[in-house]
């Protein structure tokens, strides 16, 4: 048995779902958790999973200086650092003889927010980090690949699933179409991409539509309402499980992704038709993608309008939802965490 410390400095939202699965695949370790919340809403960490949890709330400057005295002097056997402010505090800051894991859950040099020189800036940061890092965790293909091209040379390709939520049956909207998306309000799930969308779509035919989140503290929801659109806030399980279960098609809008959303497993375990904008974390799943605007929009109308085209795309969702958990199964991160490091030479 190992003794793990998960460090998180993004503690919220999918990342949350993201870890805790990922405890659980490792049952057979003792697992600790330093985390600063990411936002006042995030869920506490459940406390059955973690022997130890350790909360951060002074800030980034702080949190690098625990994490850092943590992995030097705490005696841990491996290190498990998740998304890019973690890993660089972890892997570029101590010294430590822990086997270093890292899970970038989407590395910072995807993200289309910023300057491409800031984004060159996170690429180089990766690769310094390369050296020290034992073992990456990738969420899907698309990341593995990703990993490789820097220069990790033992990569393990694992979608995390999280946990199904525990609903009965399947979803059974009302006759009037709804349309729903699932996410923090935030640049990165793009909410002007859903307001387009569903302006275009109502041009010809009548939808209802929802966002199931909250805003990030960077935005807000104006446009959204002004649409029209309902905006839930922030819900616990049981509340994404009935807003999906009311809905007739879930419409994911993100501009980049980590790896297989969480929001587009959930929807297609609902039973949803799940129709995403594409991006290339989504390539390998199968999932139906829109390459446009144009085209998204034309693939959710039709699937209003003609019962067959609705039943196809519920059929590919579910069969792409199978292909993420087949891929998921092939891996024993159990075993891996048992593994004997082999660190990169500098």
């Amino acid at each position: 048995m190992s003794r793990i410390l998960h460090v998180s400095e993004a503690w919220g939202g999918g990342i949350v779902t993201a870890i805790e699965w990922l405890v659980e695949q490792a049952p057979h370790h003792e697992h600790h958790l330093l985390f600063a919340p990411r936002v006042e809403s995030a869920r506490t960490p459940s406390p059955e999973l973690f022997e130890r949890v350790i909360e951060v709330t002074a800030g980034r400057r702080s949190f690098a200086k625990v994490a850092r005295q943590m992995v030097a002097h705490a005696g841990y056997d491996i290190v498990h650092s998740h998304s890019s402010w973690a890993g660089a505090f972890v892997r570029l800051g101590t010294t430590t003889d822990a086997m270093q894991v890292y899970s970038p859950h989407c590395f910072a040099f995807e993200r289309l927010d910023v300057h491409p020189l800031m984004r060159a800036t996170f690429r180089q940061v990766e690769q310094r980090a390369v050296h020290n890092t034992d073992l990456l965790v990738a969420n899907g293909r698309h990341e593995a690949q990703l990993a490789q091209a820097l220069g990790h040379r033992h990569v393990v390709d694992l979608p995390m699933l999280g946990q199904p939520l525990q609903v009965p049956g399947i979803a059974r909207p009302s006759e009037r179409p709804r349309l729903a998306m699932l996410g923090r309000i935030a640049e990165q799930k793009d909410p002007d991409y859903f307001v387009r969308l569903i302006e275009r779509v109502r041009r010809q035919v009548d939808v209802d539509a929802v966002w199931i989140g909250a805003p990030d503290p960077s935005h807000d929801a104006d446009d959204l309402r002004r649409m029209g659109i309902e905006v839930t806030g922030w819900q616990d399980t049981a509340g994404v499980a009935a807003h999906l279960m009311a809905s007739s098609h879930y419409i994911h809008s993100a501009a980049w992704e980590a790896g297989v959303p969480l929001a587009v497993l959930e929807a297609a375990r609902q039973g949803l038709p799940v129709v995403c904008r594409a991006n290339a974390c989504l390539d390998w799943s199968g999932f139906p993608r829109a390459a446009t605007l144009d085209e998204h929009v034309a693939m959710v109308v039709r699937s209003i309008v003609d019962p067959l085209e609705r039943g196809r795309l519920v059929e590919q969702s579910r069969n792409a939802l199978t292909n993420v958990e087949r891929a998921a199964a092939r891996v024993d991160l159990d075993g891996l965490y048992g593994a004997s490091p082999v660190r990169v030479a500098a």
